[in-house]
């Protein structure tokens, strides 16, 4: 090695023991043949028993078989790459770690190994998980009451004496139900944001279908993760369009079918179509059906999800909501 050489090494190795972040480095052969001071202290382990591939004996039998081959498989392609683990501190405890690990190259550019650096998350990462729990708690009494509201709301629709007080009372009802669902959706899938699209329109389908028995209702739905911000609104759009159908499209004893489609594009647009063969509409312009409260819900509903919604006749009535890409 040369004077200039080892005066650059010396130089790396005084910046890499002073950085505030564990600092490793592997050669062209995955073996790391360096870590900086902060490391050595935190793993409470010799330059010695770290390098090659020593320092993976710290790591948590849970993440190591992870932890390598992400290692392995971007040294492999030349790639950066970002991991969290578990690594065995100098006391025995676990920490968990964020390491960021990127190719070198020498002056005349090939390539030379790779660098990482590594910060302790433990505390970040137990912050979230606290997080996570109180929002699945949240979740919970949110969905346990809006399924209680919703059980009052029908109970005192039951109750009333006026038909269109009871109509309105159960609509309000089957609103609430609708939100509930949601909140269940996030509960099953064990998330606190996103909810399964299609498998929220099934269970609202699901909820409609035991109300009545003469109208049949088919689904095809899509797996499609939606935030919850964009689940509900939209949700509630469906509810509204398939209690229209219900009210509208099959006058008297008459029987027949609602349909409801979810996909997702090539794009990431999100299409739902809900489509009966009912008697049709006696218009198709939304503006012309602001009187109803159901239309004017649709229309703000739409507005608050970004969608664009347009009905048509044919056979029945046949409405279509185009959801942008999230």
């Amino acid at each position: 090695m040369s004077k200039a050489d080892r005066d650059g090494e010396h130089q790396f190795r005084l910046l890499a023991d002073n950085a505030p972040v564990m600092i490793w480095r592997s050669d062209l052969t995955k073996a790391c043949d360096y870590f900086n001071k902060p490391w050595l202290e935190f793993s409470g382990r010799t330059m010695e028993e770290e390098l090659g591939f020593g320092w993976a004996e710290g790591v948590h039998p849970e993440d190591y078989d992870r932890c390598v081959q992400i290692y392995t498989t971007s040294f492999d392609k030349r790639e950066c790459f970002t991991m969290p683990y578990r690594l065995r501190r100098h006391d025995g405890q676990y920490r968990w770690l964020l390491d960021n690990g990127r190719p070198y190259h020498d002056a005349d550019g090939s390539f030379a190994g790779y660098f990482g650096s590594c910060i302790d998350i433990t505390d970040m990462k137990q912050a979230l998980d606290d997080k996570d729990v109180l929002l699945r708690e949240v979740h919970h009494r949110v969905r346990n009451n809006m399924q209680l509201i919703s059980s009052l709301l029908e109970m005192q629709a039951s109750n009333a004496q006026a038909p269109e007080a009871r109509s309105k009372l159960q609509e309000t009802a089957w609103r609430v139900r609708s939100i509930a669902l949601a909140q269940e959706q996030l509960h099953e899938a064990g998330s606190f944001s996103n909810v399964d699209l299609g498998a929220y329109v099934r269970s609202l389908i699901l909820a409609v279908a035991d109300m009545q028995e003469r109208i049949a209702f088919e689904v095809d739905a899509d797996p499609i993760p939606f935030s919850l911000d964009r689940a509900v609104p939209t949700g509630l759009i469906v509810n509204e369009l398939l209690t229209n159908s219900l009210k509208h499209a099959f006058p008297g004893d008459k029987a027949g079918t609602v349909r409801v489609e979810a996909r997702r594009g090539d794009d990431g647009t999100v299409t739902i179509t809900i489509s009966d063969d009912g008697v049709g509409l006696p218009s198709t312009d939304l503006p012309d059906r602001a009187r109803s409260l159901g239309y004017r819900l649709v229309k703000r509903l739409g507005i608050q999800a970004g969608a664009q919604i347009s009905v048509e006749n044919d056979c029945g009535t046949r409405h279509r909501i185009v959801l942008p890409p999230a």
